[in-house]
């Protein structure tokens, strides 16, 4: 009995590690690795050997057993409700994402199916309940849920519609103009406005749940699957919610409410990964306790200061002075009443600054305003600069001319 409870123990620190690095490939995986590997080097060989798909982790048991066994297996070809599964598009902390199409010839659609784990043993009640909300996401920027259940076996599952694109921190890897980064943004925020009068919340915005198209178009994948994963969840049980967190909010990394107002703080963590290339949180490193307790405490750097440590894909630091970074700091208040209070008011502040307007976020001086209305009438600005100068020309004029 001993050894098991040892052995509990020790995958109690491993669990999340393997989580997270599920969710993460190639050179971003070795990364976090290499950091996990100095930071808990007792657990860097149980990691790499969870992750490897030729071995198995039948000591451990419970997760990791479970993680090594859907890397193994190979589902194309099964049977999911009216889908048949096609190639494995994805896996993360949430499963298995494969590429799936309809089985019973009733018509021809290519779907995404998630294969889910760490659902609640309620899970398809739950979606039973839920369906009608989720349907009510009629957004051109949402991918629609459409079709989910649970097999014999007890595994959940959803199809999900098709989202083209790429991952949001991918196509920043283009190194998109300014402009381009903040309409992409602003397409985010008006998705997330939509679902909030939905009455839902998504809970883990992060790059890999934003699809952005070639022209610029957005779709947010995932909406509402971390409720359904964890509809009850209490303060004390972060670690098994699906969340990210280097995106989420002080408020789910220490087991509080979720709200609108999360979202908020998800969105604001987006706006500084497209200014600055990084998150505004560091790396996570597989404890939850000590990194929710640094994320509470400290306030994150300005997206300026960050990006003044000269990450290839980050904006000038000049660019991001002033405005923005006022935006963002307003966003990723610690305390959700000083954020902003809904994701349209968020794009709001972002559309004033696109217009040269003064945003909400900064105190209104004169010297402030004055500066934005120079901005938006350059030609007006040009000729008082110049009858300015005019009359400093006469005015020296004189002063010569009367001596």
């Amino acid at each position: 009995m001993g050894g098991m409870n040892d052995i509990d123990a020790r995958f109690e620190r491993l669990e999340p590690l393997i989580d997270r690095a599920l969710a993460l490939e190639g050179a971003a995986r070795e990364r976090f690795l290499a950091l996990c590997g100095e930071i808990y080097p007792d657990l860097e060989n149980d990691l790499r050997r969870a992750l490897a798909p030729e071995d198995g982790f039948p000591a451990l048991g419970g997760l990791a057993a479970e993680l090594t066994r859907e890397r193994a297996v190979d589902r194309r070809g099964q049977r999911v409700g009216a889908w048949r599964l096609g190639e494995r598009i994805g896996q993360g902390g949430m499963g298995a994402v494969y590429l799936a199409e309809r089985a019973d010839g009733a018509f021809d659609k290519r779907v995404a199916i998630k294969l889910l784990r760490g659902g609640d043993p309620r899970f398809g009640e739950q979606l039973d309940r839920e369906r009608r909300l989720l349907a009510r996401l009629d957004h051109p920027g949402i991918a629609r849920l459409i079709d989910g259940g649970v097999l014999d076996d007890g595994q959940p599952w959803l199809a999900m519609e098709l989202a083209d694109g790429e991952d949001l921190d991918f196509w920043l890897q283009g190194n998109p103009a300014l402009r381009a980064r903040l309409d992409v943004f602003v397409a985010i925020c008006d998705a997330v406005e939509s679902a909030h009068a939905a009455k839902v919340v998504h809970r883990d915005l992060k790059p890999r749940n934003v699809r952005v198209a070639g022209d610029g178009q957005v779709k947010l994948l995932d909406f509402g699957i971390a409720r359904l994963l964890a509809p009850d969840a209490r303060a004390g049980t972060t670690r098994q919610l699906a969340l990210t967190p280097e995106f989420a909010a002080p408020e789910q990394l220490g087991g509080g409410a979720v709200t609108a107002r999360t979202d908020v703080y998800a969105l604001g963590a987006l706006l500084h990964l497209l200014l600055t290339a990084r998150s505004p949180h560091p790396p996570f490193d597989g404890n939850w306790a000590s990194y929710a307790e640094r994320i509470l405490k400290l306030e994150p750097l300005s997206p300026s200061r960050v990006a003044e440590s000269s990450h290839p894909l980050a904006l000038p630091a000049a660019r991001l002075r002033g405005d923005l970074d006022a935006i963002v700091a307003r966003a990723l208040r610690r305390d959700p009443a000083q954020r902003y209070d809904s994701a349209r008011a968020l794009a709001q502040d972002v559309r004033r600054h696109l217009a040269h307007v003064p945003v909400s976020a900064r105190v209104p001086s004169v010297a402030y305003r004055t500066g934005r209305w120079l901005r938006r009438h350059p030609e007006a600005a040009a000729l008082a600069a110049v009858l300015a100068l005019l009359v400093l020309a006469v005015l020296g004029w004189a002063l010569v001319a009367g001596r």
